[in-house]
This record gives C-alpha cells, sequence and structure tokens, in this order.
C-alpha cells in the first residue's frame, strides 16, 4: 500500500476509467494532466508536480477540492466504495489522545494527528521521488511483502504493479512466471497472493488503502504468515 515510484503510479486516469468513474473524454484530458505532471518530475522540478498533482488529485494543501473529485464526486481516496471520509480515524484520534492511553504509550504533551500539513510541507520533493533503487536492493536481500487493497485509489493495486514489473532485481524472471494463487483465511476467500523468492505481492478483497482497519482478522493473517514464514493458504481451511 506503498507511495513508491511516483512516476509509474501517478496512473489516475486508466485507473477511473477502468472503474467507470470517467468516460474517455475526461480520461484523455486526465491523461494530459499526468504527462506534464511526469515531465515536470524528469525536469526535476519535484516542487511543482507536488502542487501540479495537489490540485489534480488530493489537495492536501491547496486547501479547495482537486479536479478528480470535482469530476467524480468522490472525496475519499482510501476506499471508492465510500464517497465521503466516513468518522472511524476520527474516534481512533480521540482514543490516542485520552489522557491515560497518552501515558500508556509515554508521548508527553503530544498530540496524536492522522496528517500534519507542515510536515507535508517539508516533504514534497521526496514526495515525487522514486524509491524503486533502494527497494530492488533490500528484495534482492530480505523478505519483502507489497500489499494492496482492491478498493483502494490513492496507492491502487495496478498502480503498483505498473512499477514492480519494471524492478530489476535478482528474482524478476521468477517473479514473472510465477503463479498467482487464491489466499484463504479460513473458509473466506481473502485475496490473492504471488511469491518469487524472498517477495510476495498480496491483492486483499473488500479492503481499501487501510486494509487492518476494513479487514482486521486478514490483515492478521497476513502479517503472521509473512513474519512467521507461513504460507498463504490456497483452498479454504478450519
Amino acid at each position: 500500500d506503498g507511495w513508491v515510484d511516483p512516476y509509474n503510479m501517478i496512473d489516475y486516469a486508466n485507473l477511473l476509467y477502468n472503474l467507470d468513474f470517467i468516460d474517455l473524454k475526461t480520461r484523455s484530458r486526465f491523461l494530459k494532466i499526468e504527462k506534464r505532471i511526469k515531465s515536470l518530475i524528469d525536469q526535476k522540478k519535484f516542487v511543482d508536480a507536488f502542487w501540479a498533482l495537489d490540485n489534480y488529485f488530493d489537495a492536501d494543501l491547496t486547501g479547495y477540492p482537486p479536479l478528480v473529485q470535482n469530476v467524480t464526486g468522490i472525496s475519499f481516496y482510501y476506499n471508492f466504495i465510500e464517497a465521503q471520509k466516513n468518522d472511524s480515524d476520527d474516534e481512533m484520534i480521540y482514543y490516542l489522545n485520552q489522557p491515560k492511553v497518552r501515558r500508556s504509550t509515554h508521548v508527553g504533551n503530544l498530540t496524536f494527528n492522522d496528517q500534519n500539513n507542515e510536515v507535508e510541507r517539508h516533504l514534497m520533493v521526496d514526495e515525487l521521488l522514486s524509491i524503486v533503487p533502494w527497494l530492488e536492493v533490500l528484495m534482492d536481500h530480505y523478505k519483502v511483502l507489497l500489499y494492496n487493497g482492491q478498493l483502494d485509489i490513492i496507492c491502487a493495486y495496478p498502480l503498483t504493479m505498473n512499477y514492480v514489473r519494471k524492478l530489476k532485481w535478482k528474482g524478476a524472471e521468477e517473479y514473472a512466471n510465477a503463479d498467482r494463487k487464491q489466499w484463504y483465511v479460513g473458509k473466506e476467500l481473502a485475496g490473492y497472493s504471488k511469491t518469487a523468492g524472498n517477495f510476495t505481492e498480496l491483492l486483499i478483497r473488500n479492503a481499501g488503502h487501510m486494509v487492518p482497519g476494513d479487514q482486521p482478522l486478514w490483515a492478521m493473517d497476513m502479517i503472521t504468515n509473512f513474519a512467521f514464514n507461513r504460507p498463504f493458504k490456497d483452498r479454504p481451511h478450519k
């Protein structure tokens, strides 16, 4: 669910078209905008690229709805089943900021926030940089798990696959030829897995960007299997 390679992941025009949120005319318009953003990245004008992306897609700092929201009516990019953000995060924030919880987590007087615009302003350049070279090194030497919720938009599975298929690592050929398997948690089809060497990529059904919040049991199974080198079970079980 990570923002790893912006250049290849900025492909919302095709994603939204394939999900039926936009038509061909709008797709063409969005593709032109994305081409401009990628041109700015190529020119290493990362701050300009940030603002272009912010106006186009997520509006973290612009203060008004981005183009994608104005066109589709969707303002919550973490789960396309929900047009607007639900209040589940508010409940979490309230809980974490309670005095007894703050004492038990040893955070002193610090207030928990799920997003801080001031921090993001200092990360404008970083947001448009690719970390693929570091990921490739990790994949050659350590276990790596990439997972995506099927209902996510902002870091959707197809956007992740845009860069995964281009990764240069020692297991690339094995991965390209590997079979995708069903993944079951108990008797429920939780998603689909694909493994090559130390690398596993996972698609989780009925989940958006926040997989542990949408499917906590399946997320626990995913984390446990990965941490303890257990296989992702490919048939129903007790």
